[in-house]
């Protein structure tokens, strides 16, 4: 069986009288063919058909054919330049590339955004923050005691595990707030109904007169027995066309009433003018009172046996650590006392916040042409030109900002384009 090294061998035998083999090469060949019949037949075959090919005549190329040939090739140069701008221009208006084109729109137009807007949209992020920290502030919440630490837990379960339970935070129906009777002055007393709730209070209104709307809530507030927490004031210069018109007066109030007298006082305050918002929030904090007075009884018992221990000990080391022990017992107490103060000044006196903003300024005469209309124009037309001038100025510099990402989105779309260009050449090939 002849391989590839062994026909090339072959051809050069075959044309030995115009090409000088190695001697050692030709010796080899030569008895490779007297022990080859497969190799002598081929060897015959070709020199056959050199002879045929050798006796056929020539036919003469035409004169034109260089210039045929010339031409053709450059036709078929063109074709397939042709073909080249065809296909880019096809995958232009293709559906991939329109795609494509949508996203690395989306996504220039997205950074361009968010380089725009990031500062104002974090600014409104943290007014939102601050406005909702201020509303709970103002709504007057009732504090919650402070979770005990680990070592003290363990030490109470250790020392003063046989407390009793009275029966409250068990686990079953949320306690609801009793309703009060219609028409009661002292409308709801929590003694009455066994629930610790605290109530709070908070009124927006629209008034006629700030000054005569103040002295009511004052009236009403010391006929209920309650007083005034706070008051803040404030005055709002109105303009219109011909100058300043006047002041428009608003504050905000902070009340403390007798939580009996809580509805009445709310009821009485809205008659004071336009109720724009009203909330009442209530809050049950019986099982957190219960629970903190139940820690402050296990810590006095331990206050007590420290103080025996006290009296007992002899060793300096004892008497600092057994001291030291007794003012962080006494540290809590009194932070749980304070706690259970508060809930009392809640309990007893309910909070209500008043926020009063006089009614806006009524016009009864048609006024004339402003004098200074003309300038004002001109001060605006300046004023919007500055900031179109701005606007081009931060744009610019958002640009340059995304230059580093528009180049990294551009190789990337550079990738994509040239792996789709594949893609689609190879289809075409298979069809």
């Amino acid at each position: 069986m002849r391989d590839t090294c062994l026909t090339d061998r072959l051809h050069d035998y075959m044309e030995k009288e115009n090409y000088e083999m190695d001697p050692r090469e030709l010796a080899a060949t030569e008895a490779h063919l007297e022990q080859c019949p497969d190799c002598r037949a081929y060897l015959e075959d070709m020199t056959l058909l050199k002879g045929e090919l050798a006796a056929m005549p020539l036919k003469a190329l035409p004169e034109t054919f260089e210039e045929e040939l010339h031409a053709r090739l450059v036709e078929a140069a063109e074709e397939k330049k042709a073909s080249g701008r065809s296909k880019i221009l096809e995958f232009a208006h293709s559906k991939h590339f329109k795609v494509l084109s949508g996203i690395a729109a989306v996504l220039v137009i997205g950074i361009v955004a968010v380089a725009a807007a990031g500062g104002p949209l974090m600014n409104l992020i943290g007014m939102g923050k601050s406005a909702e920290s201020v509303s709970d502030m103002a709504m007057g919440e009732a504090p919650q005691a402070p979770a005990p630490s680990r070592a003290n837990v363990e030490m109470e379960w250790a020392e003063a595990g046989a407390v009793a339970k009275d029966g409250y935070g068990e686990a079953g129906t949320v306690p609801m707030e009793p309703m009060a009777p219609a028409g009661s002055a002292d409308s709801f007393d929590p003694a009455i109904y066994g629930k610790m709730i605290i109530r709070n209070g908070a009124i927006d209104l629209e008034v006629e007169d700030f000054d005569v709307t103040y002295s009511r809530i004052e009236e009403i507030v010391s006929a209920l027995e309650g007083y005034i927490e706070s008051a803040d004031t404030y005055s709002t210069p109105v303009y219109d066309s011909n100058g300043r018109r006047g002041d428009l007066q608003g504050g905000n109030v902070s009340l403390r009433i007798p939580s009996t007298r809580f509805d009445a006082a709310m009821q009485q305050i809205k008659t004071l003018g336009t109720v724009t918002r009203s909330n009442i929030s209530s809050y049950d904090v019986t099982e957190s009172y219960v629970d903190t007075q139940s820690r402050i009884k296990n810590l006095e018992a331990r206050e007590l046996r420290l103080r025996e221990l006290l009296q007992r000990a002899e060793d300096i080391k004892d008497i600092m650590e057994i001291d030291l022990q007794l003012a962080n017992v006494r540290t809590e107490i009194d932070s749980l006392n304070a706690i259970l103060k508060s809930y009392d000044k809640s309990l007893q006196m309910s909070s209500i916040q008043i926020s009063l903003r006089e009614k806006d300024l009524s016009e009864s005469t048609i006024t004339t042409l402003d004098d200074n209309l003309f300038e004002r124009m001109r001060a605006n037309f300046i004023r919007s030109i500055n900031a179109v001038l701005q606007s081009l100025q931060a744009i610019l510099i958002g640009l340059v900002a995304i230059l580093p990402f528009l180049v990294v989105f551009g190789f990337v779309f550079y990738v994509i384009l040239r792996i789709v260009r594949r893609l689609i050449r190879n289809r075409k090939q298979n069809l």
